[in-house]
This record gives C-alpha cells, structure tokens and sequence, in this order.
C-alpha cells in the first residue's frame, strides 16, 4: 500500500519471538493515518498466520515545530541541543536520571518542573523561555528561531 508522506517502522515488540511485531506509521495528517491504519488492520486480518491485530492509536497530539534560524543562533552563540533540550524541559520535563532528587528516609523522590498544560499550548510564552548561550546572557527563544 502506497501512502505519501508517511513513514512506516516495522519492529518486534519487547521480548520478540511469539509476542510478534509492532507497527508504527507516522505522519502530518491525522485523518489519512487513521484511515490507513484501519486500511492496514483490515489487510493483515485476513492474512491466516495472524492470530490477533491490535490498534493501539494514540489520540493525535499537537506537535510545535520549530524552525531555528541558524545566523542568529550561531551570532548569539546557541547550539540546537541547548534549544531542543529547553524546550524538552519544559513541555515534557527532564530525563529521569537528569532530575533533582529529594532524598526522604527510605527512598529519593524525583522533583520534575515543567509548564502547566496552558503555558505548553502558548506560543508566546514557549518563545519568551531563555535558552543558555555561550557568549553571554541567556538569549529568548524568539530571538533564535524563525
């Protein structure tokens, strides 16, 4: 099946052997990727080595696109992985290994900050978020994407 402007990963799943293999497509229109998932459910249901087909479709999720304006960034002295872990950080929070801990009796408890879901969905307020520099003080987003 041809599907334009999608990308497909075929995997096993964890553990492989009998658990059998994971699909994943991927793409900008929402609409198209349910249709061609259910498309894909239906082909490989009739296929009579295949015991049992799973949709897990996750709800769409916004996405932010970020387009850096290299110039700027290079002038203000911001690499990308300063820009892309900003806003990692504060959209999803920081890797688990990366986080604070506040250490109790028994265990340590990780401290995750992120933005509030409002503050996720504001395009104004992810482009006045200060990414660090190398040449001086912390520089706004806006300052380094087009």
């Amino acid at each position: 099946m041809a599907v334009p402007a999608a990308r497909f990963n075929v995997g096993m799943s964890a553990g492989g052997g009998e658990a059998g293999y994971v699909f994943s497509i991927t793409g900008a229109d929402a609409k198209k990727l349910d249709a061609t998932a259910h498309e894909i459910i239906r082909q490989i249901r009739v296929l009579p080595m295949v015991a049992s087909v799973i949709n897990n479709n996750a709800f769409p999720r916004p996405e932010l696109s970020v387009i850096p304006n290299e110039l700027s960034m290079a002038d203000k002295g911001v690499t990308t992985a300063d820009l892309v872990n900003t806003l990692r950080v504060a959209t999803q929070g920081d890797y688990d290994n990366a986080l604070p801990k506040l250490s109790l009796d028994t265990r340590q408890v990780p401290i995750v900050t992120r933005l509030s879901h409002e503050d996720k969905q504001s395009l104004t307020t992810l482009s006045n978020l200060y990414v660090p520099s190398s040449k001086a003080m912390p520089v706004q987003i806006k300052d380094v994407v087009s």
